[in-house]
């Protein structure tokens, strides 16, 4: 289900009660609803909103909903495509050094610039790794014989986020 404010706002929602007001003016059988589509940057998947009728009143009396009281609308996800399914590894940090020691730092990313088309995930995206090099590495940071401390192999980027550090 799409989210009011973050994917679409709607004509006379009363945010937080979950309820709209229209009036149909009088010599009119209709009266429509704009429904505002918003462009989020979340790799979500298309979403949808629902409307329903819950009832209507006027100066002549009650209007109850018809069996066609309900109507879905689709909001079609632009963002979620192969070239927006990419995570990049950036050095983000100086080279480590022993003499301190001065820790480095990786950051797992996905596409975009903040601003602009910075893309999220409304999912956890688990990331695998593999080590190489020729630096050694040791279960703790005790190990004196050892270059640095073993890295997982794997790193989630939590939802609502676009990158994850590793450090």
């Amino acid at each position: 289900m799409g989210n009011y404010g973050t994917d679409f706002s709607i004509a006379g929602y009363i945010q937080g009660t979950n309820t709209c007001t229209a009036t149909i003016t009088a010599g009119q059988s209709y009266v429509d609803i704009p429904v505002a589509i918003l462009n989020d940057y979340n790799l979500e998947g298309n979403e949808n909103v629902v409307l329903r009728v819950t009832g209507g009143t006027s100066p002549v009396g009650n209007f109850t909903p018809a069996a066609t009281a309900t109507a879905n609308m689709t909001i079609t996800d632009d963002d979620d495509k192969p070239e927006n399914r990419v995570v990049s590894v950036l050095k983000t940090s100086a080279d480590g050094d022993e003499n301190g020691p001065l820790n480095g730092n990786f950051r797992f990313k996905l596409p975009g610039t903040v601003g602009t088309d910075l893309i999220l995930t409304n999912e956890p995206v688990t990331i695998n790794y593999v080590i190489s090099g020729s630096a050694a590495p040791g279960a703790s940071t005790s190990e004196t014989t050892k270059d640095y401390v073993q890295l997982s192999g794997q790193a989630i980027i939590p939802a609502g986020a676009d990158m994850w550090m590793c450090r």
